[in-house]
């Protein structure tokens, strides 16, 4: 349940900002929260984050 709220709420942010013109790149996945997803999602958000920092 909890999960399905996250999803719902997450893809209306996520057009709520498109719509105000704010760049916003998303990956929605099927599944819950789980260890193959967020090692994805950081290794393909890792060298961004970096560059931000250093």
């Amino acid at each position: 349940m909890l999960e399905a709220l996250a999803h719902t709420v997450s893809r209306e942010f996520a057009g709520k900002l498109k719509k105000l013109g704010v760049p916003v790149t998303t990956h929605f996945y099927r599944g819950t929260h789980t260890w193959p997803y967020w090692r994805r999602e950081l290794r393909a958000a890792l060298p961004a984050l970096l560059a931000e920092i250093t």
